[in-house]
């Protein structure tokens, strides 16, 4: 009997490790705003609710801008009670509503000016505004007195083809929308607009990265500076799903595809999220109508593109100078501010670590050991690069337990909330310090990502990405690593290394730039002996 409680009691172990490690990325459950008889999407947060559009106002045969033809649409707006019910949703203005549809929309930061969707012509004769070529464009408002005044056309707007989609990037100043103007990579492009002082410039395709010869819509920032949106021309589930990326450096990172539940087999678009994606709101219509769905993250999808870069110890050191030394009987001495010291014009020497060091070119007279005169003094400020860290062991074997911590994150001015890890094999964890098997050789792309707090109290998000090569055995691993250890490391000039930073205190150049000095040597005769004068 006890046999068989021991076995039952390893086996619910094992269940709930197993039912632990499938754990779905999200979970997701119907917004109780969102109702089954009629169609709600694109929710965007606004003060202590929700805004979306929702065609549970009124019913209309014009129809210009729904997903899927279903009718004519409203700006709406909602906000969740004190016993966590939701207010029935209701127009959320008059100001901006139309015969026609109205909607998508976003907010600036502050909340005064909105910028959303509706047709251009949305007065007048029924066959003007039921054309097709009255098409969607982009129009502004602002509150004042409670009231959205000053309703306004973008100069970006056009009568050949549709602008529509607004959201705005984090710190209000580029405008991304979708447009099937001439001239894009498929049916609907995004794009944006940069604000210029008091109008908004020319638009620019996003480019290649993101959109394709399909089309790409709903684009949505999180206030972290993550780029949400919906394709149907990246590889998905089918239908449209919503990708993630964001501008790094120079050019967008390739999107990557949301898990499930959050994308489906069905049409998924429309996404609204807190800072940190730990929570927000999308749409689809898996369920014979387009619904809102709440989602909570159970484990955040990591991706960066940022590789991880390593600081730099070994330097080359040279005499960069013009005053030409007499080596046969004098010798450069380095200190290099370290307590260590080496003869040579050009020598090498590596550091434990980064900090402060004092460099300091000397030159010694060989027959007495004295200083003859100091060449070059510098300060030396030698920094690690300010990235998120990644510590691992070198080269590891398939099915071997490896160790990875974050702890020589260096960001200074931010202090790190929370570590998360994707190891790029499906598996995640979080904590500074974590283990992990990787049960297949190959190279793996592991992720460390970071939630910071500055000294505002703002929170932020960034990560890094760290190539590890897993080999299948240990005669494996010791050909890697002696191929490795063969390969000869270019060691930079300290003079061009990017984190190093070079303050001259003492240049004998610059000393004796305006005096020449010269020196004269008396060779033996009957009468003299060799001497050495210097004269300025």
């Amino acid at each position: 009997m006890r046999k068989k409680l021991v076995i039952s009691i390893i086996f619910s172990i094992l269940c709930i490790q197993f039912i632990q490690a499938q754990k779905e990325t999200y979970t997701i459950s119907l917004a109780p705003f969102s109702s089954k008889e009629y169609d709600e999407f694109s929710p965007v947060f606004y003060k202590n609710g929700i805004v979306f559009c929702t065609d549970n106002i009124e019913n209309s045969t014009l129809n210009f801008s729904g997903p899927h033809n279903s009718g004519n649409f409203k700006i709406s707006y909602t906000e969740p009670k004190k016993n966590e019910n939701w207010q029935k949703a209701s127009l959320f203005s008059k100001d901006l509503s139309t015969k026609l549809n109205d909607g998508l929309v976003t907010f600036n930061n502050r909340g005064d000016t909105i910028y959303y969707s509706r047709n251009l012509e949305v007065d007048g004769k029924s066959d003007i505004i039921s054309s097709p070529k009255n098409k969607l464009g982009i129009f502004s408002a602002v509150l004042i007195d409670g009231q959205w005044s000053k309703v306004r056309g973008l100069r970006i707007n056009n009568e050949w083809y549709n602008v529509t989609a607004p959201t705005l990037s984090p710190d209000g100043k580029r405008l991304f929308f979708v447009s099937d103007q001439p001239g894009g990579f498929g049916g609907s492009d995004i794009y944006y607009c940069k604000w210029k002082g008091n109008y908004w410039g020319d638009p620019v395709n996003i480019g290649p990265k993101i959109n394709t010869p399909g089309n790409e819509s709903y684009p949505f920032f999180s206030p972290s500076g993550e780029l949400f949106f919906s394709s149907d021309g990246h590889p998905g589930l089918g239908g449209k799903d919503i990708f993630i990326s964001r501008f790094s450096d120079t050019a967008w990172i390739t999107p990557v595809h949301l898990d499930p539940p959050i994308n489906s087999q069905y049409d998924d678009f429309g996404i609204t999220t807190d800072t940190l994606m730990n929570s927000g709101y999308f749409s689809s219509n898996r369920n014979k109508s387009i619904d809102i769905f709440h989602f909570t993250t159970n484990l955040p999808q990591i991706f960066y593109d940022d590789i991880q870069r390593e600081n730099q110890n070994c330097f080359m050191f040279s005499d960069f100078g013009s005053i030409v030394i007499d080596t046969a009987h004098l010798q450069y001495i380095w200190n290099f501010g370290d307590g260590n010291s080496v003869s040579g014009a050009a020598v090498r020497h590596c550091y434990s670590g980064s900090g402060d060091y004092n460099v300091r070119l000397d030159i010694i007279d060989r027959g007495t050991g004295k200083l003859f005169f100091t060449k070059l003094s510098y300060n030396l400020r030698l920094r690690d690069y300010e990235q998120p860290y990644i510590t691992s062991s070198e080269a590891p074997i398939a099915g071997e337990v490896v160790e990875f911590d974050g702890l020589k994150s260096n960001l200074p001015g931010f202090d790190i909330i929370s570590y998360s890890w994707d190891f790029g094999d499906g598996n995640r964890s979080s904590g500074e310090r974590v283990k992990h098997s990787f049960q297949k050789s190959g190279e793996y792309n592991v992720n460390l990502e970071l939630i910071l707090k500055d000294t505002t109290g703002k929170i932020h998000k960034t990560g890094v990405s760290k190539k590890i090569t897993v080999l299948t055995d240990q005669q494996e691993r010791a050909s890697y690593l002696a191929e490795k250890v063969s390969v000869k490391t270019v060691i930079p000039d300290i003079r061009n290394y990017v984190n190093a930073e070079l303050q001259v205190q003492y240049s004998a150049e610059t000393e004796f730039q305006q005096d020449a000095a010269f020196t004269i040597e008396f060779f033996p005769s009957s009468t003299l002996t060799s001497s050495i004068f210097v004269f300025e």
